[in-house]
């Protein structure tokens, strides 16, 4: 996968390598010397190490907790970054001013349901905002078809396994259209699902989350056909299940090898 450039040579990235892998990927694809809004920034860990690390411009930094919103603003004030992150408290994008001629806007730790929630409601504090960087806990299905509907482009996504949870990524641009299109010439359905850019790469924890996946619901399809002793062609679960293994067979032709030994 391309990062973007780190800006010139021997930036210190000190602090950004010091970050989880998921937001470490977030910085290492936040476009340089740009403006950031992180929005349910917690203790405003990922603006706090662009900005040490000189990587970007400025941020806002809003979290719509009162927890989180005192523990962002104690981060920033003891890194002596009151100057270049604004802390505030409030929801969602509505915490961005037009005035704040942000570039970034990066989304994590939510579920896709909430993030697609998020951008709906406070569409039009996106302003100018060009690239949107979005980490989705589950349902990350639901944020591809938001973007895809609103006219963003994937440019980049990753798949990460911290322990026994994975997580996607994704990194979307408006009006570019040197970012060639991942959509076109795939099964759209199954790039929702699984990922356009995820699906070709095929990466180590992309195949893992598929094959718990797939184990996980031949074991649902087997309990429905044991408590079931009619025909398992008229039963809408039994049926909406045997599409989804179907499709993880098509993206990943092996993956009854290995999957169901797990």
């Amino acid at each position: 996968m391309a990062f973007f450039s780190s800006g010139k040579e021997g930036t210190n990235m000190m602090h950004v390598e010091q970050l989880s892998e998921r937001l470490r990927f977030i910085a290492l694809n936040t476009p340089r010397n740009t403006t950031v809004a992180d929005i349910g920034t917690d203790h405003a860990q990922l603006p706090v190490a662009l900005a040490l690390d000189g990587l970007i411009k400025k941020a806002v930094a809003s979290d719509v907790n009162g927890g989180p919103f005192q523990n962002a603003l104690r981060n920033v004030s003891n890194h002596q970054l009151t100057e270049r992150i604004e802390v505030r408290h409030g929801n969602g994008l509505t915490t961005i001013k037009e005035s704040d001629e942000v570039d970034v806007i990066t989304i994590a730790g939510m579920g896709g349901g909430l993030i697609c929630d998020i951008l709906t409601k406070g569409k039009r504090h996106l302003f100018n905002a060009k690239t949107l960087i979005l980490q989705a806990n589950v349902a990350a299905e639901l944020v591809r078809s938001w973007l895809h509907n609103h006219g963003y482009k994937l440019q980049n996504e990753t798949m990460i396994q911290e322990g026994e949870h994975f997580y996607e990524v994704i990194v979307a641009v408006s009006n570019d259209e040197a970012v060639v299109d991942p959509y076109e010439g795939v099964d759209e359905t199954l790039a929702m699902r699984f990922g356009p850019l995820l699906m070709k790469e095929q990466s180590d924890a992309f195949m893992q989350k598929w094959r718990n996946e797939y184990a996980h619901l031949h074991r649902i399809k087997d309990q429905i056909a044991v408590a079931n002793h009619q025909d398992l062609n008229s039963n809408e679960a039994y049926v909406r299940i045997q599409k989804q293994i179907d499709q993880i067979e098509e993206v990943i032709p092996n993956v009854s090898n290995s999957a169901r030994d797990h």
